[in-house]
């Protein structure tokens, strides 16, 4: 158990920083760049100074099933038996995505209108 304890740290930390480095690499693009890979953003809204914040949202789902166990012990013609069972859980989160951008086009509307200039960094949950 404490080498897949173990196992999953490392990871979690090889990985570490992924969202951000994907981000920091649409920084100076349309925002329609971001809406060919991941879809229409959840919301935009204003910042003030001429730029806009555009946000998405993703959320992940992690199941552990359930786990049984149990135990009989036999003495003379009696048997006792203990069981045990835990439920199955499933957890739910939900991670926000915010990219800022200016608007660099007039002639246009929608995303391609948008260039990145920055991104808010997501929580380390989030990564």
């Amino acid at each position: 158990m404490r080498f897949i304890t173990a196992m999953f740290l490392l990871a979690a930390i090889a990985l570490g920083g992924c969202a951000s480095t994907i981000m920091k690499g649409y920084v100076d693009r349309p925002i329609s760049d971001v809406v060919e890979d991941y879809g229409m953003p959840s919301g935009a809204y204003d910042l003030g100074d001429g730029v806009r914040a555009f946000v998405w949202q993703m959320s992940k789902s992690y199941t552990m099933p359930s786990f049984s166990s149990g135990q009989a012990t036999v003495i003379g013609s009696q048997v006792f038996a203990n069981s045990y069972t835990s439920p199955g859980i499933t957890s739910t989160s939900t991670c926000s995505y915010v990219f800022r951008a200016k608007r660099t086009r007039t002639d246009i509307e929608g995303p391609a209108a948008w260039t990145i200039v920055s991104f808010k960094a997501p929580p380390l949950k989030c990564e």
